[in-house]
């Protein structure tokens, strides 16, 4: 049996005495008007669904409190579910004080935000919030985010995935003395919103956050804690344009910045963004190889994991001591080769099923490597640096391409639809325009990503790094690794 129960009007105080309210598959919502204290025990239910949970809070001039509150949601649905789903609406109010949360589904949120504009506020005060995929989703409208004295967790390995995931137009938050955890690959932090947001983010108190925070907010402030090495060391740049400052007095501010900002390299000599192409999607190759491969040879040899080559010199899966890299699942038509799942793709080839013939297509397996560049002028008197990381693709049919970058044994791996048809370097003042065909005559586009705030005491540092690009058909290919040091450059 499924449904909602309505908790209506005016002031209502539910202690539980140490006992447990089990909800099942039924929802607790919070209607307008209603001021709601619950307190003292536990609630557990198995409400699944994205606009669901064991508690609900959609509608305006509504509030809940929960004080020494154990509450769980055990379902193992697949559908993504909440405990608590919050539509923010006008004047409505969540606060919790030593309370527990956790949710057993894969795809559990504790709270999650629905995409009402109304201005409310959300704190947690002395919590713990545990979840296997976004822990805090904050969503559609106007928040003021509290978290004090808090642990909040995800287990989740997917670097799109966040203990706090924030994506909102407006947003105050305030985190303090709290622990944030994302051990296996997910983001501490990730504020997935519109370079037009109003947001502030501030961490201060004894913070400790293990993973990655990636922003798109104008301003995030870091006032004290422990971080792990990807924010407080090497400053990660997670997104086209913007980046984490290291301010060099154990404070951090993340600021929208242009491609001019880019280590002071990458605008041309009038000043002007180099042009961008877009997202990889479809386009032409150059110096193009294609080798045409049985259907049974296919369907009993290749994967996406294990791709071809066949009567060529390349040998390897790490694009070692090879002429060629493999580019791509293709098929002819009218005397052209197109891509399989490209836009010029007919119904018929939009997915490559690994069972069909096809023409397994290579390029010069230069395209595929990495060049970097530090700051013009950077010596080993130089506080702090930066550098850039630069390879190629030979057209737009890849569905991403980026680098695997490990530090300290620290690995993280970081991809991107944008690229670009030239980037300029200033030497000795003077601005140079690069174009691909560096690399290789079959290059036609530049991807980078920039490690930025290297202290000098990592000058010595072994940097590795390898590039790779994901073809239409989801096989990922990988160059040839390259292990650099800043101070390899002076």
């Amino acid at each position: 049996m499924t449904g909602t129960k309505v908790v209506k009007g005016g002031a209502l105080t539910f202690d539980l005495n140490g006992y447990t309210l089990n909800t099942g598959s039924y929802t607790l919502s919070i209607s307008s008007g209603a001021e709601i204290i619950i307190k003292n025990g536990a609630i557990t239910g198995s409400a699944a669904g994205p606009l669901s949970g064991i508690i609900k809070m959609t509608s305006s001039d509504a509030s809940l409190t929960m004080v020494d509150v154990e509450v769980t949601n055990t379902t193992t649905s697949t559908s993504t579910s909440n405990v608590i789903y919050f539509d923010p609406k006008e004047n409505i109010t969540f606060t919790a004080t030593n309370c527990s949360f956790s949710i057993s589904s894969s795809n559990g949120r504790v709270i999650a935000g629905g995409s009402g504009t109304g201005e409310s506020t959300v704190t947690f005060d002395g919590c713990t919030l545990s979840s296997a995929y976004r822990t805090v989703v904050l969503t559609g409208g106007g928040y003021t985010f509290n978290a004090t004295n808090c642990n909040i967790s995800t287990s989740s390995s997917d670097s799109t995935d966040a203990a706090i995931y924030l994506s909102t137009a407006k947003m105050t938050a305030n985190i303090s003395d709290t622990v944030i955890t994302a051990e296996n690959g997910a983001n501490a932090i990730n504020t997935n919103s519109s370079s037009s947001a109003t947001a502030t983010i501030t961490l201060s108190g004894d913070m400790d956050v293990t993973g990655d925070i990636s922003s798109k907010y104008e301003t995030i402030t870091i006032t004290g804690g422990t971080y792990s090495s990807d924010v407080s060391e090497y400053q990660y740049v997670d997104l086209d344009t913007y980046m984490v400052v290291n301010n060099g007095d154990g404070t951090y501010t993340v600021t929208m910045i242009a491609s001019t900002g880019i280590l002071g390299i990458s605008t041309d000599a009038a000043g002007t963004e180099p042009s961008i192409s877009g997202e990889i999607v479809f386009g032409e190759g150059t110096d193009e190889i294609y080798v045409n491969v049985a259907a049974a040879d296919i369907s009993a040899n290749y994967t996406a994991t294990a791709y071809p080559t066949t009567n060529l010199t390349y040998t390897g899966t790490s694009g070692d001591d090879c002429d060629y890299v493999f580019a791509g699942w293709y098929y002819e038509n009218a005397g052209d080769y197109v891509a399989y799942g490209s836009e010029e793709a007919d119904d018929d080839h939009s997915t490559f099923d690994f069972t069909s013939e096809a023409y397994a297509k290579f390029v010069d397996a230069d395209v595929l490597t990495m060049k970097y560049q530090i700051t013009a002028g950077t010596t080993s008197e130089t506080a702090s640096t930066n550098m850039r990381f630069v390879t190629t693709v030979d057209s737009l049919k890849y569905n991403a391409v980026g680098f695997v970058i490990t530090i300290n044994g620290k690995q993280k791996t970081v991809s991107s639809k944008k690229v670009y048809e030239q980037i300029v370097a200033k030497i000795d003042g003077d601005a140079f325009s690069y174009t691909p065909s560096t690399f290789s005559s079959a290059s036609n586009y530049f991807m980078t990503y920039s490690l930025l705030n290297i202290p000098d005491t990592s000058y010595d540092t072994e940097i590795t790094v390898v590039p790779y690009w994901e073809t239409m058909d989801g096989t990922k290919v990988y160059g040839v690794e390259r292990v650099v040091k800043v101070s390899d450059s002076f």
